[in-house]
Parts: C-alpha cells; sequence; structure tokens
C-alpha cells in the first residue's frame, strides 16, 4: 500500500471529549433556594428554558432560582377540581411528566387519574382515569390506583410507563390513551421509577429497596436493600435503605439515590455493586463539603449540566459535580477534489 502524500490534501482534524459527571472531595452541597412546602419532583423546564420546573405540595410551580412563579393548583389546598392556575385542585402529586413543551402530566396520586396542564393557558383537564374512583382497568377508559410515577417508554416511542404504590407498572399509548398492564411486583409501596437508557430496563424503589423490572423478561428482581429498614453501605446485599425516593444516572454505571429518612444521597455502582453515601446523615441544613453536610428528608434530585439539584424540607440544594475527560477521539481527514475520506483512526486516553 503506498503511503498517503498528504501535501496533496486539504486536512481537518476533530477531537471530541466523552465526558463523566463525577463527585469527588472538591463538591461542596450549598442552598439554592428555600421553598414553602416539600419538593417531590423537579425537571428542567422546557417551556420555559433555564428555569426549574417543580411540584411543591399539590401544586406546579416555576423557578429562576429567584423568583416562583405558580402554574396550577394550591401548595397547601389539595381536593380535586378542573381550572385554570390557581383555581385547579390537585389530591397530591408526586411526578409529573412534560409531555411537550406546553403539556404537562399529572400522576394525581389520591384522585387516582392522570391529569393535563396545558402551559399556554395553565388550564387543566383529565388526560387519563377516572378521577377521585380508584380501581384496577386497562384500556381506554383505564383506572388507576395511587399513580405515582410516570415517565417515556424508550423501548416504545409513542408511550408512557406508569406506576403505580400499589405495585402495578403500566403502559400507556399516548396516540389513544390505551394502557394495559406490563406487571404487577411484589415490592412494597412503590415510590419512583427510572428507565436505563442502554438497556430498557427499569429501576423502581419501594419502602426500603430498589427494584429492577427486567423490560424483555417481564420479570422483577431486588437490587439493593430489603424490605427492612435500616442503614448500611457496602456490597448491594449489604445495604440498607430507608423509605429511597428518587433516583437518576450520574453516569451509565451510577445511580444516585435520594435515601429520605436516612438523610443522606446514596450512590449505587452498578459495576462493582458497591454502595457510598454523601452527607453525615444527621437531620438539617448545613452546608459543607460531602463528608459533613446535612439534609433533612432529601425527596426529588436534579441534574442540569454539572450541578446537582437536591429538594429536602422547605429547601432546594445544590451540589457542584465536575465533569471528567474519560478518553479523547482523535479524527483526521484529508479531503481531495471534493472526496474525503478517514484516514487515521480513533485513539484513546483514559482520565
Amino acid at each position: 500500500m503506498r503511503p498517503l502524500n498528504q501535501n496533496k490534501y486539504k486536512t481537518i482534524k476533530i477531537i471530541l471529549f466523552f465526558k463523566q459527571l463525577r463527585l469527588d472531595s472538591g463538591s461542596l452541597v450549598s442552598q439554592f433556594m428555600a421553598t414553602e412546602s416539600n419538593v417531590y419532583h423537579m425537571e428542567a423546564d422546557i417551556y420555559i428554558p433555564g428555569n426549574i420546573l417543580y411540584s411543591e405540595g399539590s401544586a406546579l410551580k416555576t423557578t429562576d432560582g429567584i423568583t416562583a412563579h405558580l402554574i396550577a393548583g394550591s401548595v397547601y389546598g389539595s381536593g380535586y377540581s378542573e381550572g385554570v392556575g390557581p383555581s385547579a385542585r390537585f389530591g397530591s402529586f408526586f411526578r409529573f411528566l412534560q409531555l411537550t413543551d406546553t403539556l404537562v402530566l399529572i400522576a394525581d396520586y389520591y384522585n387516582h387519574c392522570v391529569r393535563s396542564i396545558n402551559r399556554t393557558n395553565n388550564q387543566t383537564d383529565v388526560y387519563s382515569g377516572e378521577c377521585t374512583r380508584r380501581d384496577h382497568r386497562d384500556g381506554v377508559d383505564a383506572l388507576f390506583a395511587y399513580p405515582n410515577a410516570l415517565i417515556l417508554d424508550i423501548n416504545k416511542p409513542g408511550t408512557i410507563l406508569i406506576s403505580e404504590y400499589t405495585c402495578a407498572l403500566k403502559s400507556m399509548s399516548i396516540v389513544n390513551r390505551n394502557v394495559s398492564t406490563l406487571g404487577r411486583s411484589d415490592f412494597r409501596n412503590q415510590l419512583s421509577i427510572l428507565q436505563d437508557q442502554n438497556t430498557g430496563n427499569i429501576f423502581l424503589t419501594f419502602s426500603h429497596g430498589i427494584g429492577l423490572y427486567d423490560y424483555q423478561r417481564k420479570t422483577y428482581v431486588t437490587i439493593a436493600g430489603s424490605s427492612t429498614q435500616g442503614f448500611a453501605d457496602g456490597t448491594f446485599s449489604s445495604t440498607r435503605f430507608a423509605l429511597p425516593q428518587n433516583l437518576i444516572f450520574l453516569n451509565n454505571h451510577t445511580l444516585l439515590l435520594a435515601d429520605e429518612q436516612n438523610n443522606r444521597l446514596r450512590i449505587l455502582n452498578l459495576r462493582s455493586n458497591m454502595s457510598s453515601s454523601i452527607c453525615s446523615g444527621m437531620q438539617g441544613h448545613a452546608e459543607g463539603d460531602l463528608a459533613s453536610c446535612q439534609l433533612f428528608y432529601p425527596y426529588a434530585l436534579l441534574i442540569i449540566n454539572s450541578i446537582i439539584y437536591v429538594s429536602d424540607h422547605k429547601h432546594i440544594k445544590m451540589i457542584q459535580g465536575k465533569f471528567h475527560v474519560l478518553f479523547i477521539a482523535k479524527y483526521t481527514f484529508y479531503i481531495h477534489g471534493g472526496w474525503g475520506f478517514l484516514y487515521m483512526a480513533l485513539s484513546s486516553i483514559s482520565s
């Protein structure tokens, strides 16, 4: 094979940095903002870029970190009524889903239905189920019993996954709103769900543990914790939780979990099957490093860029993480006469 005469070609070099969010000894926990009541779920606001959308009590709000604005419902007033903005009432909701930039779906826990909020006018409506009627029924006229979480299903585009406190996992078509039950676990008090973007499997938190629903096999297995409340780090089999709530991915193989009654965040390494903790476990609001900080019943988690937001009792706190370079991909293209080809293959450098 002839050596390449590089002088005859135009050269384009591309360098790609593959980064991963990590927490280390330099990461600090600090206050972001105070809230009227407890915040149960947070997402980056699609309708107002740069804001955080969050559920507080029985209300949906948005904030830029300085000023909070009510979208619908009431922080302290619960019940059931459709309406615009503050005239609407929710039983209570712990999770929501931004289906589009203008449509938010609410898992209305005590009203046993899925409801919607139109962000253009803050009008609420019933999306699925029969509000105030608790039961189990699949189909387009579905009924729910304590729905408490909903996410988009990456395995089936156009489908929503709905978790119920009564341990059912359901699937709903966005097109015709037909509901079918995927499975029912033996976990006690199913709380939160998170789907693995690589495998499509679903992590679930329950009273004092974390389970996994294998999407292809339609089976459940306990990953860490048990039905017994406690606190312990170490191997997944020996790890103990006390009412674990929200969980998110720090990276492809690491989960971050809000362990409510232990007043800690827990890090779960899915490669080593080992757990560790963030914060001291002492109940409070003291800022500090990852060992000395205090939390007061942590609940919701959100990552925006390199900042991790954590809600606890009437506060939202933040942890400044750091992006570490995993490897650098270097490509060189040589172009001649309108044609180009890749000459240099991928090279990588571990961080």
